[in-house]
């Protein structure tokens, strides 16, 4: 690959992402509403299990909610190119916000059905997959192309923290209040990151509206075809989709290996998912130190040790063994995020900024649907080894196309 840094690798160092007053209050809305997806992550399946008590029905209620990121993708790249982006994530919030306080209504009253969870799903969705695409167009506008990685580095930091300290809440606060007042949390983080953003001052410039518009497939497939046209932005999204492949199976495998392989108890099997936490706040916190390498270098080597925590992963025998495995893959992962998503948002042009978020969380929603399928495949033909030896390959491959 050609040593392009796509704006992340300056012979200086960039400026700090925390001098924006605007950027500090955006991490703020969004660290509490991570940590409240976190209470949700179990309030939600504990509330479907209770109201059903069918495990089949709490997959078909999480695909519901994956649904629209596959559906409405081009509307919602559409909607960030053309409006006000700040505005736009301020609805999904109030949206979602709305949409969980009427889940906890419904469940407090004794009135939930199946049916409503469906629908309350789809709408959490929906309202998720226009955060995002706007949240991602919005970013590098906010604070510039330059210091996209103290940005992302800030984010990504705030969702390691979640990572280790969410679940614990969350089970405490499912204990305490039960899952309809957890949901009721969750709503309430929805409204204060709609209020962090209600005070930037920023505002977003929306594309001019044509008078003659192309047609609708045309201007929906332009982040698409960009992503193809591109090639440095090509490469970074084939990255950033096979990241987020990775993601989405790696914790049924660790789950796999902590029950069968080691025999550890639920607790154990607990501390080292939070490893995942712990390595990943790490790395964020060095994330911002590292952007004067090449970003293809950089993420080739920080995937390479991934793959090697990956095979360690796959021989170790002991508690601590797989702790600490799992504490450096996560944070070799979560810094490959951090450069890839900055490097792919910085060599995006302005004016395609949400389309080509768009589709980018289209083929995320894809593989996150698809890997856990195809990793229980491998799982149950041929067990733990030979999927951490699939991982560590996809790792690789990644590490040898950037570089």
């Amino acid at each position: 690959m050609q040593e392009q840094s796509g704006g992340v690798d300056a012979a200086e160092r960039p400026p700090s992402a925390w001098r924006n007053r605007d950027f500090r209050l955006l991490w703020m809305g969004q660290t509490v509403s991570i940590f409240g997806d976190r209470i949700s992550g179990l309030a939600l399946p504990w509330l479907v299990l209770l109201s059903t008590g069918s495990p089949p029905a709490t997959g078909i209620t999480f695909a519901a909610g994956q649904l629209p990121a596959l559906l409405l993708s081009p509307f919602a790249g559409m909607a960030a190119d053309r409006w006000e982006r700040r505005r736009l994530m301020l609805i999904c919030n109030l949206i979602s916000a709305l949409a969980l306080f009427t889940l906890a209504s419904v469940a407090l009253l004794g009135y939930l059905t199946y049916p409503h969870i469906l629908i309350v799903m789809f709408v959490l969705g929906s309202a998720s997959i226009g955060f995002l695409v706007a949240y991602g167009a919005l970013l590098p506008e906010l604070v510039g192309r330059r210091s996209l990685a103290s940005a992302n580095a800030a984010l990504e930091a705030s969702d390691a923290l979640g990572t280790v300290a969410g679940p614990a809440l969350g089970g405490a606060l499912l204990q305490l209040l039960g899952p309809a007042l957890a949901l009721a949390i969750d709503a309430l983080s929805f409204i204060c990151s709609a209020l962090t953003l209600a005070s930037l001052h920023y505002c977003s410039n929306p594309a001019p509206i044509m008078e003659e518009p192309p047609p609708f497939w045309h201007e929906a497939s332009a982040g698409l075809r960009t992503l193809l046209k591109l090639p440095s932005l090509r490469l970074a999204s084939i990255c950033s989709v096979g990241l987020n492949l990775f993601s989405a199976s790696i914790t049924l495998l660790l789950i796999q290996l902590t029950q069968q392989r080691l025999g550890l108890s639920a607790g154990q099997a607990g501390f080292i998912l939070a490893a995942a936490g712990i390595g990943g706040l790490c790395t964020s916190l060095l994330a911002n130190r590292l952007t004067h390498f090449p970003w293809g270098r950089l993420a080739a080597v920080t995937l390479l040790v991934a793959a090697g925590a990956c095979i360690w992963l796959s021989y170790s025998t002991h508690f601590w063994e797989a702790f600490v495995g799992n504490g450096i893959l996560d944070g070799c992962i979560a810094l490959s995020f951090i450069i890839v998503g900055s490097a792919s948002s910085a060599v995006t042009p302005d004016r395609l900024l949400g389309r080509v978020n768009a589709a980018c969380q289209a083929l995320y929603a894809i593989v996150r649907s698809a890997g856990p399928l195809v990793l229980g495949v491998v799982l149950t033909k041929w067990g733990t080894l030979p999927a951490f030896i699939c991982c560590a390959a996809l790792l690789a491959g990644l590490a040898l196309l950037a570089a």
